[in-house]
């Protein structure tokens, strides 16, 4: 569970997540379904930032504000979704951080990512209910 997350709860609070995505238009498709995340009160807000690739993602995992949850694509150029995670598990200041993986990999891929730390892995087709109730989840959000 991300540390932030628990320690604020979720009323006026904003959620901060990194989504990982070559494809422009899956990305865009993932970033409205996670802004979705946001209470119409305004107690919940949720910023969307993105990165192409895993090393991409590094570099905005390392400026602040500190990232609440990460959402990756494992198949991706320059860094895959499968180095990525393993170097968000082995940095002492990401490690806590929930990792989600939405991937149309075989089951092998799967597993190999939930062995590397990946919180939850979902298989594409995705219904989008799915990813706000594994995110929701994550992240405690009512």
């Amino acid at each position: 569970m991300a540390a932030g997350a628990r320690e604020r709860g979720g009323t006026g609070r904003t959620y901060r997540i990194l989504l990982v995505e070559d494809n422009t238009q899956v990305g865009a498709l993932y970033t409205a379904t996670l802004q979705r995340l946001a209470s119409g009160d305004g107690a919940v807000e949720v910023a969307v930032d993105h990165a192409n690739d895993g090393e991409e993602a590094l570099l905005r995992l390392a400026r602040r504000p500190r990232v609440d949850l990460v959402v990756t694509d494992l198949y991706m150029p320059r860094m895959d979704g499968f180095a990525l995670v393993e170097r968000i598990r082995s940095d002492p200041a990401l490690v806590m951080t929930p990792v989600v993986a939405i991937t149309a990999g075989s089951l092998d891929a799967r597993d190999r990512a939930v062995e590397l730390g990946v919180d939850v892995c979902l298989q594409k087709p995705v219904k989008l209910a799915d990813i706000l109730a594994t995110l929701r989840s994550l992240l405690e959000i009512a």
